[in-house]
């Protein structure tokens, strides 16, 4: 449990790791959504990368980002023929899930 308490550097990493991610499901979503929810979900990431902290220009841009419903949309797109990936998808954020709800009763901080 300490190695997560007090490293900003993995916090940072999480950070850019959810930054790719809903990049890469913008991209993938550009053909496959309307261009409405396309522009939503490009605007709506621009918007939080357009105001960055001083010491983590990423922070909290996974909690910011799970509000941009085009990107779930672009997901169950990417696996709508892939039982198998669906399926995995499911289960890592089923344990994401448990692991954060943990966190959060115990009142683990996570910077």
């Amino acid at each position: 449990m300490r190695l997560w308490q007090n490293n900003a550097g993995i916090t940072s990493l999480m950070n850019l790791v959810a930054l790719v991610i809903a990049a890469a499901l913008i991209a993938f979503g550009w053909r496959r959504l309307a261009a409405p929810y396309t522009a939503y979900a490009v605007l709506a990431l621009i918007f939080l990368l357009s105001n960055p902290a001083a010491r983590q220009p990423l922070m909290s841009l996974p909690r910011f980002a799970l509000v941009v419903f085009p990107l779930f949309m672009a997901l169950a797109a990417c696996t709508e023929r892939r039982p198998l990936i669906r399926a995995l998808v499911v289960g890592v954020c089923l344990v994401g899930l448990a692991w954060l709800t943990a966190r959060f009763v115990l009142i683990v901080s996570v910077a």
